[in-house]
C-alpha cells in the first residue's frame, strides 16, 4: 500500500540551521495530498512559507534504511 506523506517546514528567523518542521497528514492518493496543500496554503503561518511544502510517497510496511543503525554529528 502506498500512501502520501504531507509536511512543511521552514528556517526560523535568521538562523539557517534550525528548521520548524511538521507533519500535516498522510493521503491515499497524491490527488488529495494536493488538495490538502492548497488549502493548507491559505492558512495562517503557512502563507509566508508556501515554498516549505513536500510531499513524499511512502509505502506502508516498509522500513525505512535504518539496518546498520545511526551516528550522531
Amino acid at each position: 500500500m502506498i500512501v502520501y506523506h504531507l509536511s512543511h517546514s521552514y528556517n526560523v528567523g535568521k538562523d539557517k540551521y534550525y528548521e520548524e518542521a511538521r507533519t500535516i497528514g498522510l493521503y491515499s492518493t497524491k490527488k488529495k495530498a494536493r488538495e490538502a496543500m492548497r488549502k493548507y496554503m491559505k492558512k495562517k503561518g503557512f502563507e509566508s512559507h508556501i515554498d516549505g511544502f513536500w510531499i513524499d510517497k511512502w509505502e506502508v510496511d516498509k522500513e525505512f534504511e535504518w539496518g546498520d543503525g545511526f551516528g550522531s554529528v
